[in-house]
């Protein structure tokens, strides 16, 4: 489980990294109670972000047993779905590595028109994760770790939560930033969001393509019984 936890702790900061969030973030401390409006943002994304993760991680599940089962009579390993699906992340991320390094990547700065209260921050919050569910690749290769440490229900349900904490992370640090130094504190993470969003493109290039590689690499070692990690 510690094994498993660590794992997932770089895979949570990064994909809570995203400018795009950090864009919505900026955008919604508007109207008299920023902090208020941002800090209820966050809680919508997260409780949004775990909710879709435990259908999505028992949903593959119990797809992965049903095609594990058929799977055995004609290849004696286990956890051969949890591979493939491995396999298929890791080329997604290689090739949205190639596209961020390669391609124009500024990304859209978001936009919130009319007065921003408590229920429409946390639906905003909400909205923004149900919407880029699909793409949120390094949150399926973060459930594909957990499915492939074979734990009970519990114990899954626990890997899914921690990553999600560590998700929002970033999130909270910004949110103290702000209620701590004020606007000096908004000045600052103002000149690093820009920063964050000039070299991010390579950064996360880099990263899905490097990761991405290593992921398809160690599923088909994994078929030719020589995995680089532990399955």
């Amino acid at each position: 489980m510690i094994a498993l936890l660590l794992v997932l702790t770089p895979i949570g900061l990064f994909d809570g990294l995203s400018p795009v969030t950090f864009g919505f973030l900026f955008a919604v401390q508007s109207g008299t109670r920023p902090l208020r409006n941002a800090a209820l943002f966050t809680f919508g994304r997260f409780v949004s972000y775990f909710a879709a993760g435990i259908v999505i991680l028992f949903g593959l599940q119990a797809i992965f047993i049903e095609i594990n089962e058929y799977a055995v009579r004609f290849w004696p390993k286990p956890d051969t779905p949890d591979m493939i699906f491995q396999i298929l992340i890791g080329a997604v991320l290689g090739f949205l590595g190639v596209r961020m390094l390669t391609g124009p990547n500024k990304p859209a700065q978001p936009e919130i028109s009319g007065t921003l209260g408590p229920r429409r921050a946390i639906t905003l919050g909400a909205i923004s994760t149900v919407v880029a569910l699909p793409f949120s690749i390094m949150y399926f290769a973060a459930i594909d770790q957990i499915l492939k440490a074979d734990l009970s229900t519990v114990p899954n349900v626990i890997a899914l939560l921690f990553f999600n904490v560590v998700f929002v992370l970033p999130l909270i640090a910004f949110l103290a930033m702000t209620s701590w130094f004020g606007e000096r504190g908004m000045a600052t993470l103002s000149a690093v969001r820009q920063k964050v969003e000039r070299w991010s493109p390579v950064a996360f290039g880099t990263l899905f393509a490097g990761g991405g590689v290593f992921l398809v690499v160690d599923g088909i070692s994994w078929f030719l019984g020589r995995p680089i990690l532990p399955a």
